[in-house]
């Protein structure tokens, strides 16, 4: 059976310097940290076009991939760009192109992870990235916080056995809490980690000193009211918002701090 014919195997981009405004590309919103990065950095991401003359009047390049570079090239006033250019690509291409390169793009989490590390292990603070990058700081952080996950979870993140978000939500989670999903037979996910934060925080509490009505009443029961003392502010809750700030509140308090509650 004879070997099909790759559809690219004619269509060879070459790199040019190509004017921005005779580009053709829709508007789309582009971070300032993004645009400031090509102050800092330089330009780093890459950009294809397809060379069509006479698209519109003025307009010689159509963007295959890269709209939000171009936008922010555009957004520092930048008046050149260096491009992969394809020659009269047809139209159908440039769809199979765009959307291959959509795929091999899925950014990795965990290499991101690292790289942010390795920086800040080079003597680089995290404001000095972000500005250099423009990615903002609490990603930053957020990315750092996964290399403590435990060994399994790193594992599986940076082979896609997991999601970032799962991941994300684990690495907020306290420590007992983790060494316990570690134990966990089979996926991870969403559900399962909060069933598992759920039972840790019902084995951290106990209602001996709350009144809680024990029977059904016939009546539309009172509201009791608590005073709640924590982080040095004193506040009037109800029995339910009690119990929601207990639940968020006490899988992260730390060995020096307290929450006192009393009935008023």
């Amino acid at each position: 059976m004879k070997k099909k014919e790759a559809l690219l195997k004619n269509h060879k981009p070459k790199r040019m310097t190509v004017d921005i405004k005779k580009i053709l590309v829709d508007r789309v919103k582009v971070s300032d940290g993004f645009v400031s990065s090509f102050t800092e950095l330089g330009h780093a991401s890459e950009i294809l076009l397809n060379h069509a003359p006479n698209l519109v009047e003025g307009k010689e390049y159509r963007v295959i991939d890269g709209r939000k570079t171009i936008n922010a090239l555009m957004n520092a006033d930048i008046k050149k760009v260096d491009a992969d250019v394809y020659e009269n690509l047809p139209e159908e291409l440039e769809d199979y192109v765009l959307l291959v390169r959509n795929l091999q793009r899925q950014h990795s989490p965990v290499v991101e992870a690292e790289a942010f590390q390795k920086r800040i292990k080079a003597g680089k603070s995290q404001k000095e990235i972000s500005e250099i990058t423009g990615i903002n700081p609490s990603i930053i952080s957020q990315r750092l916080a996964l290399l403590k996950l435990p060994r399994r979870f790193l594992d599986e993140l940076r082979a896609n056995e997991i999601t970032y978000s799962v991941a994300k939500r684990i690495a907020s989670l306290p420590k007992d809490v983790q060494s316990n999903l570690v134990k966990t037979e089979g996926k991870i996910t969403g559900d399962v980690v909060e069933e598992a934060h759920r039972k840790y925080v019902l084995s951290q509490l106990s209602f001996d000193n709350i009144d809680l009505p024990k029977k059904p009443r016939k009546k539309q029961a009172s509201i009791k009211k608590y005073s709640v003392l924590y982080d040095e502010k004193e506040v009037p809750m109800t029995r339910r918002e009690v119990l929601l700030l207990i639940e968020d509140t006490l899988p992260k308090l730390g060995s020096k701090k307290e929450i006192v509650i009393r009935r008023i």
